[in-house]
């Protein structure tokens, strides 16, 4: 494969006009000299955007929460955009003192770090209610929707809804079986955030590049599972935004297809190193989990194993003082006192910043001397710069912990369930009514009628734009759609709702209360 270029990759036109073949892109312009970049722009834009304040109300770890201190996906979404903004500055400061084309000053070499802080912002914009779990809950539904020879799912199953004009595809049928938050967040972006258009927030091309960590569509094998590529069951957009990735892969990629933008790796560790400690964090306020829990004598032995491991391996590039970090995090541990407030928190947090340190050490390291040949020649696929051994076994141990003390609570676990239940119904009621508008082997009710017109216009609207008249009423065109396009609009509009809206659109629809 030829060789990813910088200038390319930095490629920062706007998708209306890829859409309206205007590649010269209408940039903002001013008199003022300065160093602000259309991916700048990006996240002035969007930072405004209801999908952003959505975000509060969304599950990190712990869904509904009354306390402040524990994490929001807004929360997370906010420290990852620090996190790849501060990596992005430091990696582009070494590609800059090494003369790599694109980093030539401090304009060119900006655009790295404004890239990472927007797609940081936006990473997961597409993540349903109740998180990863919630995901789960709409793939399995569909999974079984779809499965005509589904026992468990004889009153509601596609084969007595499906419209014998419109039906769905099989590739069609794959966005849904493995619904992906990520691929929803590119839908967002691209088409839902209305503005004026069909083009959604109109982001840059790079922009939507970064954040598509999964370059392959829901059909692709890698996301059925047929093969042990990273990305099991998980994909980068939805058929209805393949167009999208046709625009980077021939503006972009070389025409290379399956490669990642070399920014999402970094986008992605940062997630990584993001979420790992800060869900170690809130179960420790949430007294789930103790400092004795965390700093046993095998987790003080692997620690120091493993950071003699990594100063070795990055002996080097001689860049970062691996051991220098550690016994400095030592010597703060060992001083505190036992007797101070909130003690097992403060060292949980020391502990938070000292790895969160080494974590970014070492992505910076593999980035810029380790792997950078093989990211920038595509070759470095199925990696995650944070998978190292020595890194590995340090953060085993912590994930072990977080799922065996937090994940598996009761909290947790009643919280999932009730998630389950709610995502559940609310697809059991939308399903059908969206698709009895005119399918002709059902009669649709009143109370299928009023669901419909129960979903919020923008969707409908949005799914109506491409056949949209300008001497008819949008809403006549919604019988017109295929049954992909409608199920996409119940999908997107419970996949966008907020915990605590799903949990009371629930409550109303089911039990009368308000």
């Amino acid at each position: 494969m030829t060789k990813l270029n910088w200038e390319q990759l930095f490629f920062d036109v706007r998708i209306r006009d890829l859409y309206n073949h205007n590649n010269n892109n209408n940039k903002f312009s001013s008199n003022i000299v300065d160093i602000q970049n259309e991916f700048d722009r990006d996240y002035a834009r969007i930072i405004y955007s209801s999908s952003v304040r959505r975000l509060q109300d969304k599950t990190q770890v712990f869904p509904l929460q009354q306390n402040d201190f524990i994490r929001t996906r807004l929360t997370h979404s906010l420290e990852v955009s620090s996190l790849s903004e501060s990596m992005g500055w430091q990696i582009a400061h070494i590609l800059h003192t090494r003369n790599v084309e694109g980093f030539e000053d401090l304009k060119q070499l900006k655009r790295l770090p404004s890239l990472l802080k927007v797609s940081g912002l936006l990473h997961d914009l597409g993540n349903p209610p109740f998180g990863h779990f919630g995901e789960y809950v709409i793939k399995n539904w569909f999974s079984n929707f779809f499965n005509e020879d589904s026992k468990e799912n004889n009153k509601l199953n596609y084969s007595t809804l499906k419209s014998e004009e419109n039906m769905i595809t099989e590739e069609q049928k794959c966005d849904f079986k493995y619904f992906d938050g990520n691929a929803q967040g590119i839908r967002i972006l691209s088409r839902l955030q209305l503005l004026n258009d069909e083009f959604g927030a109109n982001l840059t091309l790079a922009t939507l590049a970064t954040l598509m960590k999964y370059p392959w569509s829901s059909s692709n094998v890698k996301c059925k599972g047929e093969n042990k590529n990273i990305g099991k069951e998980k994909f980068g957009y939805m058929y209805s935004e393949k167009t999208i990735n046709q625009f980077i892969l021939e503006n972009m990629m070389n025409n290379k297809e399956e490669v990642r933008h070399p920014a999402t790796f970094i986008l992605e560790a940062a997630d990584d190193i993001a979420y790992i400690m800060a869900d170690l964090e809130d179960s420790v306020k949430k007294r789930l989990i103790t400092w004795n829990d965390i700093y046993s004598k095998e987790f003080k032995s692997v620690i120091e194993n493993s950071i003699s491991e990594l100063a070795k391996h990055f002996d080097k590039i001689g860049r970062f003082k691996y051991q220098e970090r550690f016994d400095n995090f030592s010597n703060t541990i060992n001083k505190l006192s036992k007797d101070i407030p909130d003690y097992d928190l403060i060292c949980s947090q020391n502990l938070k910043s000292f790895l969160q340190s080494i974590m970014i050490y070492v992505v910076i390291d593999r980035f810029t001397d380790e792997v950078y040949d093989q990211i920038m020649s595509g070759n470095f696929k199925n990696e995650a710069l944070l998978n190292i051994e020595p890194l590995e076994n340090i953060l085993k141990h912590i994930k072990d912990l977080i799922f065996k003390k937090a994940f598996s609570s009761a909290e947790v676990l009643e919280l999932e369930l009730v998630g389950d239940t709610v995502i559940t119904k609310l697809l059991d009621l939308f399903i059908p009514a969206i698709l009895k508008i005119s399918c002709k082997n059902s009669t649709k009710t009143k109370k299928e009628e009023k669901l419909v017109r129960l979903i919020s216009d923008n969707f409908l609207y949005v799914q109506c734009l491409p056949k949209l008249l300008k001497d008819k009423d949008w809403r006549i065109h919604i019988k017109e759609l295929t049954d992909y396009e409608k199920i996409q609009i119940v999908v997107d509009y419970i996949s966008g709702m907020t915990d605590s809206y799903a949990v009371s659109l629930h409550k109303k629809l089911m039990n009368g209360r308000m």
